[in-house]
Formats: structure tokens, C-alpha cells, sequence
């Protein structure tokens, strides 16, 4: 019997980091982050808005983590980097599990499949942390170039559900608003949906909608993250008519038909408002009279 025997040398190098070093010489480069459509008066409308922490990943020429960054508390940063080609991504307000991931050094490929984690979502509430936003940048690193500005946007949507009274009829008390078969999970870079599903309580307490509620009430808001021609997706109202001895629950579809057929499309990163208005026929009963899904035409990052 013969025995062949493998010496394997191993070489231990007390050096933990990469060497990027091609010959080039290094630069101080700067980073910095704004959040898109961001002013002092949006920041008072919108608490989403505010940046609380990021990561900034930077791949080299070949797409190779040449550094990770964290924030917190600040907008830039600077590092010295050899000069060339870089892919810059940021990720900001990250949840633990998606913190996790991005401290593991990942892949680029892998960071562009990524999907969001259960503390991004936080059952449709704005999580603690702030919204998830991320951004990019291919920018040409030189002596002469140095300063890279990345502009970051929500990943999620906020969906408003309002309320309103037609007619003379008399209060409306909604004593619960679901969220149904709404996407909990979203891509950080890619722009199509998970095809997750989630269905959640969208309101903590009744809220009574009266005469002067005609353009309607808020009962609602959910962050949640988009999805493409949903048929399935709908929000759940449990209400009560002033007049009458039991609840009653309504199904809407966010579209402008109000159907199933037609499907429901949230875009990334914008903000929604759901209008559903109810009036009473001659016979007192209850029926939606008006539906409007309204995007307001802007990014809300």
C-alpha cells in the first residue's frame, strides 16, 4: 500500500486587512449623507426623515470591501483610500439582524439581494431606529475628486388610512384598521417586491369620525414596503354607525376602482393616502360612497 503524504503550509501574517495597493497613490476621501427632499419644515412633518445611524460600504475596482464605515450621530466620514474606481453603498437606521449582516464584510452581490429584517419592519410601526434608507454612488476616486455626496431614501412606504362622513348620517366610531396581506419584507436595492406577506392592526384605539369629517380622519398608519399589482392586499375596517346595534366590517382595496381586480402598486420610498368615504342609503344602512388612493406625487425620503 503506498501512502502519500501533503505537507500543507500554512503562513500566518500578523496583518488582518486587505492590501488594495495597485501602485496608485492614496487619497483622503470624504463621504457624506443627505436624505432626499430633507429641509428643516419636512423634518417637522416627517420624523422619518431622520438620519440616527449608517453604514457605508466601500468596493474597489474589482468589487471587492475595501472598507465599512458606521455613523452615528454624524453625516460623513473620511478614509484614506487608494484612488480608482468605487462602489459606495450606504444603509441607514438599520434594524439588528440587517446590522449583523452588514458588520459580516458581506459580498456586493450578496448586499444587493438583501432583503430587510423583522426590526426594519416592527409590525408596520415606524421602528425605534428611525426608517430604513440606503443609497449609491460609483464615484472615480483622485487627488483632484475626493468628496462623495450620497443622497439616501426610504426603502419602506407610509400608508395613511383616512376616514371621512358623507352626508347627514350620524358618527362613525372605528374601533379597528387592519392591514392585510401587506409586503413586510423589502429589497434594499432592488425595486420589485418580496411577495412577503403580513397582516397587521394598524390603529391602537377608536377613533370617532363626526360631521366635520368630510375631507376625512386618520385612523391609521403603516410603513410597510412595496409591492407590484397585489390582488390580495387590503385594509380591513371594523366600524359602527351611530344608529346601529352591531359592527360592521368593511373591505377596501387601495386603487382607484376599489377592487381586487385591479390590483395595488406601492411604489418605493413614497407616502400614501387612503380616503374612504361612507354614507347612509334610504334604507340607513351603511355603504362607502367615495374611494380615493392617493399618492401625493413626492418621494417622502
Amino acid at each position: 500500500m503506498k501512502y502519500i503524504y501533503i505537507l500543507i503550509l500554512i503562513l500566518i501574517s500578523g496583518c488582518t486587512r486587505l492590501s488594495f495597493d495597485d501602485g496608485s497613490e492614496t487619497v483622503d476621501m470624504t463621504v457624506s449623507i443627505t436624505v432626499e427632499g430633507n429641509s428643516s419644515s419636512r423634518s417637522s412633518a416627517y420624523p422619518e426623515l431622520s438620519l440616527k445611524s449608517a453604514y457605508i460600504l466601500i468596493y474597489n475596482s474589482n468589487h471587492v470591501l475595501e472598507e465599512l464605515l458606521s455613523l452615528s450621530g454624524s453625516s460623513s466620514a473620511t478614509v484614506e483610500l487608494y484612488e480608482g474606481m468605487k462602489y459606495i453603498y450606504v444603509v441607514a437606521n438599520a434594524g439588528k439582524s440587517l446590522s449583523d449582516f452588514i458588520l459580516g464584510r458581506p459580498y456586493e452581490k450578496d448586499l444587493l439581494d438583501k432583503i430587510t429584517g423583522p426590526e426594519d419592519f416592527n409590525s408596520g410601526k415606524l421602528p425605534s431606529q428611525g426608517i430604513l434608507m440606503t443609497g449609491k454612488l460609483e464615484f472615480d476616486l483622485s487627488a483632484e475628486n475626493k468628496s462623495a455626496g450620497l443622497v439616501v431614501s426610504p426603502v419602506a412606504d407610509r400608508v395613511d388610512i383616512y376616514v371621512a362622513k358623507g352626508g347627514s348620517s350620524g358618527n362613525i366610531t372605528v374601533k379597528k384598521a387592519e392591514a392585510v396581506n401587506f409586503c413586510p419584507t423589502g429589497y434594499l436595492y432592488r425595486n420589485e417586491d418580496t411577495n412577503s406577506k403580513s397582516t397587521f392592526t394598524v390603529n391602537s384605539s377608536s377613533v370617532v369620525v363626526g360631521d366635520n369629517n368630510t375631507s376625512g380622519k386618520l385612523v391609521g398608519t403603516a410603513y410597510v414596503y412595496p409591492v407590484n399589482g397585489r390582488n390580495d392586499l387590503n385594509i380591513r375596517l371594523t366600524l359602527r354607525h351611530a344608529e346601529s346595534q352591531a359592527d360592521d366590517t368593511y373591505i377596501i382595496y387601495p386603487n382607484t376602482s376599489n377592487t381586487p381586480a385591479e390590483g395595488v402598486t406601492f411604489e418605493r420610498g413614497k407616502h400614501y393616502k387612503v380616503t374612504v368615504t361612507f354614507t347612509t342609503d334610504e334604507n340607513g344602512t351603511l355603504t362607502t360612497v367615495g374611494f380615493t388612493a392617493v399618492d401625493n406625487g413626492f418621494n417622502f425620503g
